[in-house]
């Protein structure tokens, strides 16, 4: 089962704050992604039924084996979608906010394809970290 593009932004959204904080609540990611904490409550009780993520007595979320599989394929998808925009001269701000919507219907197929390109490109950016 694909999660949906609203489950996919939480998933993303929680491994980068999971990334950058000791842990993770729900009013970080409310923050984060600039929603309401009830609209935020609902998501997560969707993601914990659909095993994307657990929360702790402590009220941490923390993502599955399942959800952070997920999170990482779309930030790869992202990173390399994010990547070649840029190296075809989208500004980097641009290129940041259409490689959201672009990695949710781009195939890992076609990403890969993509990520080849880049590698045999000259790039002026910092490609193995966008990739990584």
């Amino acid at each position: 089962m694909k999660p949906t593009l609203s489950k996919e932004n939480y998933l993303e959204a929680i491994l980068f704050l999971s990334e950058n904080n000791d842990y993770v609540k729900s009013v970080h990611l409310a923050v984060y992604l600039g929603y309401s904490k009830p609209s935020v409550s609902i998501a997560l009780k969707k993601l914990t039924k659909d095993k994307l993520v657990e929360i702790t007595k402590e009220k941490n979320i923390i993502l599955t084996e399942v959800g952070y599989q997920l999170a990482c394929e779309l930030n790869k998808r992202h990173n390399i979608v994010k990547a070649l925009l840029i190296h075809i001269g989208v500004k980097k701000e641009m290129a940041e906010k259409e490689a959201c919507a672009i990695e949710h219907v781009i195939s890992l197929h076609t990403c890969n394809i993509i990520k080849q390109f880049l590698k045999k490109q000259n790039l002026k950016i910092d490609l193995e970290s966008l990739l990584s």
